[in-house]
């Protein structure tokens, strides 16, 4: 079981007396599990195809003010 600090972010497996050993703090805590990724892929091509509609749009409206 890894415990955290919470004030200085130091990692540990004990943390003798129930204070930190880089700090002193009695702010400790267990180590929180990384975020499962969530899978983005399906939305990707509307992204993309939104990123490439918003790009042509400023480069309308550029043109527009300076070259008309």
């Amino acid at each position: 079981m890894a415990y955290q600090c919470r004030d200085c972010s130091h990692k540990g497996r004990q943390f003798p007396g129930g204070s930190c050993p880089a700090c002193g703090s009695f702010n400790i805590g267990l180590q929180k599990k990384k975020p499962e990724k969530i899978d983005e892929k399906a939305r990707k091509p509307f992204r993309i195809s939104l990123m490439g509609v918003l790009w042509l749009f400023w480069a309308v409206l550029v043109y527009r003010k300076y070259f008309m």
